[in-house]
């Protein structure tokens, strides 16, 4: 039963590393934790010392000395999550020229999103990595020359023999 989604209220979760986020501290430098993957110190706090605290379940099972059952639940946890952005990473691996910082880049993004609850947050422009550029022998055009309209071909003529560089009419 959720009381809350019958109330009309979006399930959605919370960690400490947002509480921080949200009360001003900075998110600090990128790291990857081993098994617990990437983070930032702001995160890492949240994640490894005072969520754990606040678990219900994870409590309960302190508090019965049930050693194999918390293990258990963190390794499907881990599993749960890979699991679920495995073909993601292989696709980023495959098409990434550096691996690394795309995933710090999505992974601050996704940060950036999750502390703003979903709403609207200000990414950084995305750079235009396009390999081609303006022509370097390209000729200027005439002051009183038409401009070239995208779509519209009677506008690029060549000379007669077909060679050479393209003219404005």
């Amino acid at each position: 039963m959720d009381a809350a989604d019958d109330m009309g209220i979006p399930r959605h979760s919370e960690d400490f590393g947002q509480t921080l986020a949200v009360w001003g501290v900075g998110e600090g430098f990128y790291v990857v934790l081993p098994l617990f993957g990437p983070s930032n110190p702001r995160d890492a706090v949240g994640k490894l010392f005072v969520d754990n605290y606040f678990d219900p379940l994870g409590l309960y099972l302190a508090n019965i000395d049930h050693e194999p059952g918390m293990y258990a639940r963190t390794t499907v946890e881990g599993v749960d999550e890979y699991g679920g952005v495995m073909d993601e990473l292989e696709q980023i691996k495959k098409t990434s020229i550096d691996f690394y910082a795309a995933v710090r880049s999505m992974y601050r993004q996704k940060r950036k999103s999750e502390i703003a609850n979903g709403a609207e947050v200000d990414l950084p422009p995305i750079p235009d990595l396009s390999h081609e550029g303006p022509e370097l022998n390209a000729p200027e055009p005439a002051a009183d020359a038409e401009p070239v309209r995208p779509g519209v071909s009677d506008q690029v003529s060549f000379d007669q023999s077909g060679a050479g560089s393209p003219r404005i009419r």
